[in-house]
């Protein structure tokens, strides 16, 4: 899961929609997603694409670029942490 910086992209959305006075819902239904996908995009369980990203940026005034940067970031954490747990669990045995 990402990480809960105060620029993660979890909550430059969270902070966009709730400045808009937006419930996920409504966002979801002007980003032609499910209501559901918000969520776990606000959450950081979900990190969405460029496509996507334009469409909420749009609609929430956010910079464009900074939302990319923030899924970047993010993105590569998890590759990070999804790396280490896979070197961990291969670690060979102490004799």
């Amino acid at each position: 899961m990402a990480l809960k910086a105060r620029n993660s992209l979890s909550s430059l959305i969270r902070r966009g929609r709730t400045k808009k006075k937006l419930k996920q819902d409504e966002l979801a239904t002007q980003a032609n997603i499910s209501q559901a996908a918000i969520g776990q995009i606000e959450t950081g369980m979900l990190i969405p694409g460029f496509d996507l990203l334009g469409r909420i940026s749009g609609f929430l005034d956010l910079s464009y670029d900074e939302l990319c940067e923030a899924a970047m970031n993010e993105r590569m954490i998890a590759v990070e942490q999804k790396l280490t747990l896979e070197v961990e669990q291969n670690r060979p045995a102490k004799i």
